[in-house]
């Protein structure tokens, strides 16, 4: 069952890296090293054959790719947490 899903975790840190502009502080926001960060975003860009960032100079971009993969993540997450609420709210008793 979907075999295509890469590891989550290592969505949620491109999420995290796309979002804030920076390794370091995505490692912060999820309480990870900068390392490991760095190893899961490689690991997929191998699995994708594509670059996810990219460095200039100081600053850290995402890539074309990378910004909808980025776009991808959201979505889903978003879902996840919609379902989520749905399964909480049925688990509620009724009055």
């Amino acid at each position: 069952m979907y075999k295509e899903l890469v590891n989550v975790s290592g969505l949620r840190m491109v999420e995290a890296a796309a979002r804030l502009k920076s390794y370091s502080k995505a490692a912060e926001e999820l309480h990870v090293t900068q390392a490991a960060i760095s190893q899961q975003i490689r690991k997929l860009e191998g699995q994708l054959g594509c670059k996810l960032f990219y460095r200039k100079g100081r600053k850290m971009h995402v890539t074309q790719q990378g910004t909808v993969l980025h776009e991808a993540i959201c979505m889903g997450f978003n879902s996840i947490i919609e379902g989520l609420k749905k399964f909480k709210v049925s688990l509620l008793p009724v009055s």
